[in-house]
């Protein structure tokens, strides 16, 4: 990898690849951090590029913890589904209905900023691929106003469309 691209490489949403959609290494950086852990790169444009992962040792045995209480999922009670394609909205908000979780849906990316101000949804289920602003300009728009709020990218094939944009950082 060259400096730019190995300065950025743990970057949510960065990638180099045409049908990459820059998660991967973010989601292995975060969940060895939160293990109180490293990842280290060595790269060599040209040559190759390892990965390593250093995780600390623990002198606590092994065993099971057990609560007296149960532990209890947080759910989210409001969802705003950003989805294109009426049948797919459709379905995943009945299976959220389902489950007591109240559903909005936008089809149009142009309109998610104005739904999350009205609804303020718990959390956003975000299509990559919408036809009128990409899902990752919608997500720069949500971190920018909201940037604690849950957004969860979703999509149901890859046409290539997360991959056909330049790599960036938000």
């Amino acid at each position: 990898m060259d400096r730019q691209t190995l300065d950025r490489v743990f970057e949510p949403l960065f990638t180099t690849k045409k049908s990459g959609t820059g998660l991967g290494l973010a989601f292995v950086h975060q969940v060895v951090a939160a293990h109180e852990g490293k990842v280290m790169v060595d790269s060599i444009p040209g040559k190759g590029t390892a990965f390593h992962l250093l995780l600390p040792l623990t002198t606590r045995e092994a065993g099971l913890l057990v609560s007296a209480e149960p532990l209890k999922p947080t759910i989210p009670r409001r969802v705003l589904l950003v989805e294109d394609e009426v049948m797919i909205a459709e379905g995943v908000s009945s299976l959220l209905q389902l489950e007591g979780i109240d559903v909005d849906v936008v089809h149009e990316g142009r309109r998610v900023v104005e739904a999350v101000e009205r609804q303020r949804p718990d959390v956003v289920v975000l299509d990559v691929g919408l036809p009128d602003l990409d899902g990752v300009k919608v997500f720069e728009q949500l971190d920018e106003r909201w940037p604690d709020l849950p957004v969860i990218f979703a999509t149901g094939h890859d046409s290539g469309e997360a991959g056909a944009r330049p790599a960036q950082a938000v």
